[in-house]
């Protein structure tokens, strides 16, 4: 049976290999072993790099074929809307992944995919909650400074997001929210909603 923890890690960017990187965010790296071993069946391997990253990897041959890029959402689709349990589990890693939360409550989520972020506000709606775009908001070949290793990189990709509409804000933060502490504290604070109010 198809459960929220098989939906959780498809929401996880949609990563490749199975590997998940973290910088100080133990709580995540846990729950995401967990939902890892649940749906595998075996431990993975949890460690901490010397910068601060903490480094899950786990084999699951059904999860790499449905996570083979480009990604057929067709195929993801009935296990991701197994329920609306599923479809909130998958939305609320891919926030936690993908997303932001700006000091004034503004929420947004970005990928590469464009077809992905068209069927995450798909799924959001269903949830009746607004969002708009995708917009662009990089474009391929766009340079990008990295001030942790000191260089310069260059996109590959056009760089795309969709905005959560303000009146849905606290309707997300209630049902979808985020895992990932700092960003719902944020929420929260922007929202003047009580801490207690999250997940």
């Amino acid at each position: 049976m198809f459960c929220r923890d098989h939906a959780k890690l498809l929401g996880e960017p949609l990563m490749q290999r199975l590997r998940y990187e973290l910088l100080d965010i133990i709580n995540q790296a846990v729950e995401f072993a967990r939902c890892l071993e649940v749906v595998t069946g075996s431990k993975p391997s949890f460690r901490k790099r010397h910068n601060g990253f903490y480094i899950v990897e786990g084999y699951s041959k059904t999860l790499c074929e449905l996570l083979v890029k480009p990604l057929d959402i067709e195929k993801l689709r009935k296990y991701i809307e197994y329920n609306v349990e599923t479809i909130t589990s998958f939305l609320r890693a891919f926030f936690d992944s993908e997303g932001t939360v700006e000091k004034n409550g503004n929420i947004r989520v970005y990928n590469t995919d464009l077809r992905l972020l068209n069927y995450v506000k798909e799924l959001l709606l269903k949830l009746k909650i607004q969002a708009t775009g995708p917009y662009l908001c990089v474009k391929r070949g766009a340079p990008t400074y990295d001030r942790s290793v000191g260089k310069t990189y260059y996109t590959n990709k056009d760089t795309y997001y969709l905005y959560i509409r303000a009146k849905s804000r606290r309707r997300f933060a209630k049902i979808v929210g985020f895992t990932v502490k700092r960003k719902m504290e944020r929420l929260m604070k922007a929202l003047n909603l009580p801490l207690y109010f999250s997940h």
